[in-house]
């Protein structure tokens, strides 16, 4: 079998379907080369060979990343618009289960749809960095004896605001 681990073995004379098809499959999941001849059992170099040499390896290859890519696309893309969506439900009527169909609306996910613009129309949707400015925190001391007691106070706020905002996602919220 193609995905079995283990010892190393002679590579076959003649590979079947199965092989490239497990060769397909590794591909479309991202497995590296290196990984892929470790899964199947081969050395890298042996792997490469038969990338180089047999099309119908480089085929299985090529198809399992690009199949991979295009799905992923194509569901990127099905997230970044809105639309209906033939579903089916099913419902328990007068005693007996029954399976209805139903149009759903899927609304578009708008981070996605940021990231698939800035995929696809880079001049103009790429988020843009400017260079030299550092987002590290600045230490500034001030004499805190001319702030009034109202200027303390908003200080401890924005203090703990700062630290609310630090901590976002690791505080454990537990019902009293």
């Amino acid at each position: 079998m193609i995905l079995s681990r283990g010892p190393r073995r002679p590579l076959p004379e003649k590979w079947t379907s199965n092989n490239y098809n497990g060769i397909y499959l590794l591909a479309m999941i991202g497995f590296s080369e290196e990984r892929m001849s470790e899964e199947i059992g081969i050395p890298v170099s042996a792997f490469r060979n038969m990338r180089d040499n047999d099309p119908a390896f480089r085929e299985a290859l090529f198809n399992g990343k690009t199949r991979a890519t295009m799905e992923v696309m194509s569901a990127m893309h099905q997230n970044c618009i809105d639309r209906y969506v033939d579903e089916e439900e099913v419902h328990v009527i007068k005693g007996e289960l029954k399976t209805i169909k139903v149009k759903k609306f899927h609304k578009a996910n708008p981070w996605l749809q940021a990231k698939w613009m800035s995929l696809k129309e880079r001049e103009q949707w790429a988020e843009k960095h400017p260079q030299g400015i550092d987002n590290s925190t600045t230490n500034v001391n001030y004499d805190i004896k001319v702030l009034s007691i109202e200027d303390l106070e908003m200080l401890k706020r924005l203090q703990k605001s700062k630290e609310i905002a630090q901590d976002a996602g690791t505080i454990e919220h537990t019902d009293s």
